[in-house]
């Protein structure tokens, strides 16, 4: 998403790019994640009642519709998609878009589930000790935490987000957008 704004019949089109290697937050070390499984899901949900929480507006899985390029958007619930990424031995990618097929203020969630795969030390620092298996919870940094729209989520839920610019809520996966008139 990179406008404020979409009308009916536009394409939204969803593009993750993971790398096989990453570095960790303070780039000390490397993990090598080879077959693993993010457990990414994508929520759409419809905005339209300003008494309840983001997590308790209706799904609106049914207000686009998907078209797969690499990888798989697969619903599996109104709510909910689970982000079937392709991996090709570099990258893990996913390329999709959708089509907005209802008006409407909606919202799409990026998130992980329970990571239950463990990612490969790759050459640590010498008395390296501080090796914890696994994955801890992960978030998508969306248009690069650009954080359009925002102001949609207290206007059409009770849900409160923090907006700020600092480094830990930058990267909130959270992306509202509306469909004009």
């Amino acid at each position: 998403p990179v406008r404020q704004a979409y009308k009916l019949g536009d394409t939204i089109k969803i593009d993750i790019l993971i790398p096989k290697i990453m570095f960790d937050r303070e780039n000390t070390v490397q993990y090598l994640f080879k077959d693993f499984d993010f457990d990414a899901l994508l929520s759409i949900r419809e905005l339209n009642n300003k008494t309840k929480d983001i997590a308790d507006q209706p799904g609106a899985n049914s207000k686009v519709r998907i078209i797969n390029e690499v990888g798989e958007i697969a619903p599996f619930s109104a709510a909910g998609s689970e982000l079937l990424l392709n991996y090709d031995g570099s990258h893990y990618r996913l390329t999709s878009k959708l089509i907005l097929i209802n008006k409407g203020v909606f919202n799409l969630m990026f998130s992980t589930g329970e990571i239950t795969g463990t990612a490969e030390l790759i050459n640590p620092p010498a008395g390296y000790k501080k090796i914890i298996p696994g994955v801890a919870p992960s978030s998508f940094l969306v248009n690069s935490g650009i954080p359009f729209n925002y102001h949609l989520f207290p206007k059409y839920t009770a849900s409160e987000f923090d907006t700020s610019d600092k480094a830990d809520t930058k990267g909130r996966s959270f992306f509202p957008f509306v469909v004009e008139e």
